[in-house]
């Protein structure tokens, strides 16, 4: 049985989550929802908003996890704004510069692009 303190991802907080709480309930699996540490709290989504000059305004969706942290790289990047230091992790010659976030986090993250790193996990 694994016990997470941290849990991560790319994306996380709104698709994968949601996804598997969305889909349990659609299959009424009763008990996976309760996420968290303390077994007796329920995991649910909540909407939240965030507006501001330089973001503008943001959807995103909030699941009460108790007692692990959620890392979600794709809100670290929003708030750090990495594509703004994307010239110092140039993954290739070809690449254009209208690459997803994703690809300038696993440049980051695992020194390759995703689709270079799918490659050599698939061929």
């Amino acid at each position: 049985m694994v016990d997470p303190d941290i849990i991560t991802g790319y994306n996380i907080q709104n698709f994968d989550f949601p996804y598997l709480i969305n889909r349990a309930n659609h299959l009424k699996v009763s008990d996976f929802t309760f996420l968290g540490r303390q077994k007796d709290i329920r995991s649910v989504i909540k909407e939240s908003m965030f507006q501001s000059k330089q973001m503008g305004k943001r959807e995103n969706k909030v699941i009460n996890i108790e007692g692990r942290v959620q890392f979600d790289l794709l809100q670290v990047g929003l708030v750090f704004n990495v594509t703004k230091v994307r010239p110092l992790f140039r993954l290739s010659h070809r690449e254009s510069d209208n690459s997803p976030l994703l690809n300038v986090f696993s440049a980051i993250y695992i020194d390759q692009s995703i689709v270079t790193f799918m490659r050599l996990k698939v061929g």
